[in-house]
């Protein structure tokens, strides 16, 4: 078979095909990828206007998994792990609903004043520390220490 193309080489029929199967290789085989924007090709999802980018998938997947790994103490899961037990896919879906909440809001003119805000914060602090308050009280009432 190398014979028969060394020695049809320079036919023109034998440059038609040649030139055939390199398009072929060069518009099927990744070479498109060179004249898309780069954009396009690095982003995950697209969500209106807004796109999740591969590096913020990754960053906010890395995350997920120090807190995971800070759990467990000792083990720590590899990317790999992360992709078969499904954290990868759940990253993703938190990311597009937060994404679709934010425009929501944002559609619906949905806002939250700063003094109700505030209000929450100093209610959720005036709660604690009611709540660490009455503890204290009670664990002296009713827990004593064992010798």
């Amino acid at each position: 078979m190398l014979k028969f193309l060394r020695d049809n080489a320079n036919s023109w029929i034998m440059k038609i095909l040649l030139g055939i199967l390199v398009l072929s290789f060069g518009v099927f085989w990744g070479v498109a990828e060179f004249f898309r924007s780069p954009s396009a090709a690095n982003n995950v999802a697209t969500i209106g206007r807004l796109s999740v980018s591969k590096q913020d998938l990754v960053r906010s997947v890395q995350q997920e998994m120090n807190r995971i790994n800070a759990q467990l103490k000792g083990q720590n899961i590899t990317f790999a792990q992360a992709l078969k037990f499904g954290l990868v896919s759940q990253t993703l879906v938190r990311i597009v609903n937060e994404i679709l909440i934010e425009m929501f809001m944002k559609d619906t003119k949905l806002t939250v004043s700063e003094q109700a805000i505030a209000n929450l914060i100093l209610q959720t602090l005036y709660l604690k520390t009611v709540l660490d308050n009455l503890i204290k009280c009670n664990s002296s009432v009713y827990w004593q220490p064992t010798n």
